[in-house]
């Protein structure tokens, strides 16, 4: 029973990266893809890739917020012009219209 578990846990190596087990003969970790059998090298270059994508998400998702800020902003510029037009033309259909198609 002994030389069974000892012989489990041969067969599995634990991924420096993200704790998973996988077994001792492969490459890349099955969850995160950590060279797990790589040099050092591929292992300071995997976590400095994933460092760099992490700050291109950071920078993607600024950028994100910005356009829905510049968005919402545009649509309530829109939706005032439509209703100052509504207003001046004294045509409450065509404001309604201008407004809820702008």
């Amino acid at each position: 029973m002994e030389e069974a578990t000892s012989l489990s846990l041969q067969e599995n190596i634990v991924c420096e990266n993200c704790s998973t087990s996988n077994s001792y003969n492969q490459k890349f970790c099955s969850v995160c893809s950590f060279p797990i059998s790589g040099t050092d090298d591929d292992k300071r270059h995997f976590r400095t890739s994933v460092g760099n994508r992490k700050l291109l998400l950071k920078d993607a998702k600024e950028k994100i917020k910005t356009a829905k800020t510049i968005i919402y902003i545009l649509a309530g510029l829109m939706f005032l012009i439509g209703l100052y037009q509504g207003i001046g033309n004294e045509d409450f259909v065509t404001m309604i219209l201008k407004a809820w198609y702008t």
